[in-house]
């Protein structure tokens, strides 16, 4: 019983360390900059018609998720999306289209293994109050 326990906690553990999130952003022509933010004042909307007042484009913000073993987690993705909009000085994230890409790794003296790597992309807003 103890050895099953430890193998579950080894591939659990193994599991979270082989995935990891990678975030980048390209600020837009002519967006004005603005001090960092909290994440957590960040709103999260479907689309540029769900946001409640007018607001400014900032920036494109992507988040990536490689994934060697586990299931992917979206919002793990959103989180890092919107903690990269908050760098940028941005108080809204409009939720744009997620892709999955399938690649290889390893290969000539390690044996090769499938990934999948999960991208979503988002517009960081600046909301007007």
């Amino acid at each position: 019983m103890k050895k099953a326990a430890y193998c579950f906690l080894f591939i659990a553990l193994l599991g979270s360390a082989a995935c990891s999130i990678q975030t980048s952003a390209i600020r837009l022509a002519g967006a004005e900059s603005r001090p960092q933010g909290d994440p957590g004042q960040v709103q999260v909307y479907l689309s540029e018609k769900d946001v409640p007042s007018e607001f400014s484009k900032m920036a494109l913000v992507y988040a990536e998720e490689g994934f060697y073993l586990g299931s992917p987690s979206v919002g793990k993705l959103i989180e890092r999306m919107k903690r990269k909009a908050a760098e940028l000085g941005a108080n809204g994230l409009i939720l744009g289209g997620m892709e999955r890409q399938l690649g290889v790794s390893g290969g000539g003296d390690e044996p090769a293994s499938l990934t999948t790597d999960k991208i979503m992309k988002g517009l960081a807003i600046f909301i007007k109050k």
